[in-house]
């Protein structure tokens, strides 16, 4: 069974376009630069996507970082650039992870000198 975003029924509220959507986790207020990390299970692994929205068009960069714990640690760093145009929702990164460990990410957004942050906690108990 195929996990539905948990965006898709957000959008046409939040853009005004349908087929995509975003309900943000982190937004700077006034600047519609928003972020979310989605969190996918699927066949004993974990997919983390890194998602930028922005009311207005946006230039901009990104860094997800994500950190794991356990018998063994590691950390991966993925960052770039990006263009978003007015009311869009862009995918900036996907990590594929194991599914038994714990892991931590945090996903930064730079953009028209605004900044925003979101993280996700993924694995263990809270």
């Amino acid at each position: 069974m195929k996990q539905i975003s948990k965006w898709v029924a957000l959008l046409p509220v939040f853009t005004g376009i349908s087929g995509y959507a975003i309900a943000p986790t982190a937004a700077v207020a006034g600047s519609g630069l928003s972020c979310d990390i989605e969190v996918m299970h699927s066949g004993g692994g974990v997919t983390l996507k890194g998602i930028v929205a922005s009311g207005a068009a946006a230039d901009g960069t990104y860094t997800l970082k994500v950190t794991s714990a356990g018998s063994g640690s590691s950390n991966i760093n993925q960052s770039g650039d990006f263009s978003v145009g007015a009311g869009g929702v862009e995918q900036l990164a996907t990590v594929s992870l194991g599914g038994d460990g714990i892991y931590s990410a945090r996903l930064s957004v730079t953009a028209n000198g605004h900044t925003t942050s979101c993280a996700e906690r993924i694995g263990g108990s809270l």
